[in-house]
């Protein structure tokens, strides 16, 4: 197998097409020019082609619903929800603040 593999990005107007170069040894690897311009382009792992494709373990299967229980069942406001709550004054006295006050 050649170390690079050639082509055009356009096969309908060759005249204008860039040309591009493919590397086969560092798959991710390309070159591409136009007239006298060109640019390398690398978007890989880091690992030279194998024919051995490399496949990573397979995940672990998804846990099951967490269980119910008094550790993560959620309980009713003991305020019931009126957005009250205890602050100190600081002469060390203690009221009960609700929404209008």
């Amino acid at each position: 197998m050649p170390a690079w593999s050639a082509g055009l990005t356009s096969n309908l107007v060759p005249q204008y097409a860039a040309a591009v170069l493919r590397s086969n040894l560092w798959p991710g690897a390309c070159v591409f020019g136009l007239d006298k311009k060109f640019e390398n382009l690398y978007i890989g792992w880091g690992h030279k082609y194998t024919a051995e494709n490399y496949s990573h373990l397979p995940l672990l299967p998804l846990k099951k619903k967490y269980p119910s229980g008094a550790e993560v069942t959620e309980v009713p406001d003991p305020h019931g929800g009126r957005g009250t709550s205890t602050a100190s004054s600081p002469t060390g006295t203690t009221r009960q603040r609700g929404r209008g006050s």
